[in-house]
């Protein structure tokens, strides 16, 4: 009985450790690839969604101005409150009906468009009350969120225009050992619930792929292998037979014990 258990444990070991090295290897074939290639599928910009925040700033060379059209304007400089915090209460939220309220302009519907469209919009307007007004707008971090079985899974903010998944992986620490590179999981949020899509980082073609880059607030979530099941198996079955091998010494110590 005992001979069978030990050798089911080492048989579980065994298949645990068996994973193929394409399991590991992010992007196969990279070798091959041309080092000019042109994408195969049009990537668009960023549209901006209702309950989208969008860090709005109007600026000019008379101060005065600046203080009338822009957010905590009288207090720290730019330079020293950009950390994610500040810039949650300084944005502006787009609202239920796609508007942005500022000051003196007043509302501007924003949703649907790109940032590039939104910043023109906004100095078109802006311009109507200050001719040397300089605009600028953007997302107060780019958020995501990535699960899973990752170095560090949570919430990230990076501060750049366009993300990439291996932007997100990077952040959160790579995938472990027993992370599935082959089906990562994206759920996006849309105006009609939620969407979700899967993609493959052992294959060189998702660089040409629109999935490569990554949209606010998506969720990255990194599905374990079958092998870590079958690790935690053989970690249950190795904490039973020192158990059993335990309580079996000590019966046998009894019963020599009371044989003397």
């Amino acid at each position: 009985m005992l001979k069978r258990f030990i050798y089911l444990i080492l048989l579980i070991f065994l298949f645990s450790s068996c994973r193929n090295n394409k399991d590991l290897v992010y992007l196969q074939g990279i070798d091959s690839l041309e080092n000019n290639f042109t994408r195969t599928e049009k990537i668009d910009e960023y549209k901006i969604h209702n309950a989208d925040l969008l860090y709005i700033n109007i600026s000019s060379q008379n101060e005065a101005i600046n203080k009338m059209f822009n957010k905590n304007a009288d207090s720290q400089s730019y330079s020293q409150r950009f950390d994610q915090a500040s810039l949650y209460f300084d944005s502006y939220l787009v609202d239920d009906s796609g508007y942005v309220s500022l000051p003196v302009i007043g509302k501007v519907k924003l949703s649907g468009l790109d940032i590039k469209t939104a910043n023109t919009l906004i100095s078109e307007k802006a311009k109507s009350f200050i001719t040397d007004a300089v605009v600028d707008v953007r997302l107060p971090g780019f958020k995501i969120t990535v699960l899973g079985e990752v170095g560090s899974p949570g919430i990230y903010y990076l501060f750049q225009d366009r993300v990439t998944i291996f932007d997100a992986i990077g952040q959160a620490g790579d995938l472990s050992d027993y992370g599935n590179r082959q089906n990562i999981l994206i759920i996006r949020a849309t105006e009609n619930g939620s969407a979700s899509y899967r993609i493959d980082l052992s294959k060189k073609e998702m660089l040409n792929s629109a999935d490569y880059f990554l949209e606010p607030n998506d969720i990255v979530y990194v599905e374990p292998l079958k092998s870590k099941a079958i690790s935690l198996m053989a970690n249950d079955y190795s904490a039973i037979l020192s158990i059993v091998s335990a309580t079996l010494t000590a019966i046998v110590l009894v019963l020599t014990l009371t044989h003397l």
